[in-house]
């Protein structure tokens, strides 16, 4: 193997990533560091296509903004158009499925 130009640094044959930080639990203390952490759901979450998800959240937004557009795509972080347009999808899919 040919050494690294002059000037360029060489680079270490193994990269550690970094230990992740424990997550802080409701109570305000850390996870012991044998301790597993795994994520819970809400037992009554309802798992759903995505889509349906992301038009129940945009209608949401489109309640709270008075039927805004424009003020539920900022809520959302959105473009109006992505706004029509993912509405139009779902209505297309809703149809497809009945």
């Amino acid at each position: 193997m040919l050494p690294p130009p002059v000037g360029v640094p060489s680079l270490p044959t193994a990269v550690t990533p970094p230990r992740a930080v424990p997550i802080m639990q409701s109570d305000g203390t850390r996870p012991s560091d044998d301790a597993e952490v795994a994520p819970s759901a809400p037992a009554e979450l309802e798992i759903r296509p995505l889509w349906q998800v992301e038009r129940d959240l945009i209608n949401a937004a489109l309640r709270v903004s008075d039927g805004n557009i424009s003020k539920a795509a900022t809520m959302l972080e959105l473009s109006p158009s992505t706004i029509y347009r993912r509405l139009r999808e779902a209505e297309a899919r809703e149809e497809q499925t009945g």
